[in-house]
C-alpha cells in the first residue's frame, strides 16, 4: 500500500505527516528510560500536538498503515 495522501474517511490531508509520524514513533520507542505507558502517552501527545490530529480516523490511518515498497524492493 502506497502512503495515503489523505484520510478516506473524513478527506483532510495526511499525506505531510507521515515522515515526521516515523522519525517520533521511532524516537519515543529507542527511549529505554520510558515505560510503556509513558510510551503510549507520548505517542497521543504527538498526535495531538506535533501532528494536529484530533480525528481518530487520522490516527487510524497513520497508525495501520505499512509501506509496502520497502518490502516489495
Amino acid at each position: 500500500m502506497i502512503i495515503p495522501v489523505r484520510c478516506f474517511t473524513c478527506g483532510s490531508l495526511i499525506g505531510n505527516k507521515w515522515e515526521i509520524y516515523l522519525e517520533e514513533v521511532k524516537k519515543i520507542n529507542e527511549d529505554v528510560e520510558l515505560s510503556e505507558e509513558d510510551k503510549i502517552n507520548k505517542t497521543i501527545d504527538l498526535f495531538e500536538n506535533k501532528l494536529k490530529l484530533k480525528r481518530y480516523c487520522c490516527r487510524m490511518i497513520l497508525t495501520c498503515t505499512v509501506d509496502m515498497t520497502e518490502i516489495i524492493i
